[in-house]
C-alpha cells in the first residue's frame, strides 16, 4: 500500500484496515479475548471490505499443528486473506489516521 492510497482513505476505511492488522492473528488463533474490535461481526465486515474470503479447507491447512484446535476440519470451510488483505498486513505501516 502506497502513501498515495493511504492519503485517500476515509476514516472508516482506515479503521477497517487498522482492525484487520490488530485482530487477524487473534481471530485465526481463536483468541477472541485478544481482539480489539467486535468479534461478532469481524468476519462479515472484513469479507464485505474484500480483505478475507471463505474457502474450502486445504490439505496444507490441515498440516498446521493447531488445525484441530482452531476448528479446521477436512471438508470444512475456513477464512483466508485475499490479495488486498495480504497487502494490508504486509505493508510496513498503516499511515496516519485521517482526520474527520
Amino acid at each position: 500500500m502506497t502513501d498515495d492510497v493511504e492519503d485517500t482513505l476515509t476514516e472508516a476505511e482506515w479503521l477497517l484496515r487498522a482492525e484487520l492488522r490488530s485482530d487477524w492473528a487473534p481471530f485465526c488463533n481463536a483468541d477472541y479475548e485478544e481482539m480489539q474490535g467486535d468479534r461478532a461481526t469481524f468476519d462479515e465486515r472484513m469479507e464485505a471490505a474484500g480483505f478475507i474470503e471463505l474457502v474450502a479447507v486445504s490439505d496444507e491447512a490441515l498440516q498446521d499443528s493447531f488445525a484441530y484446535e482452531r476448528g479446521i476440519r477436512k471438508g470444512g470451510m475456513m477464512w483466508q486473506l485475499t490479495a488486498a488483505g495480504k497487502a494490508i498486513l504486509d505493508a510496513p505501516k498503516l499511515g496516519a489516521r485521517p482526520s474527520t
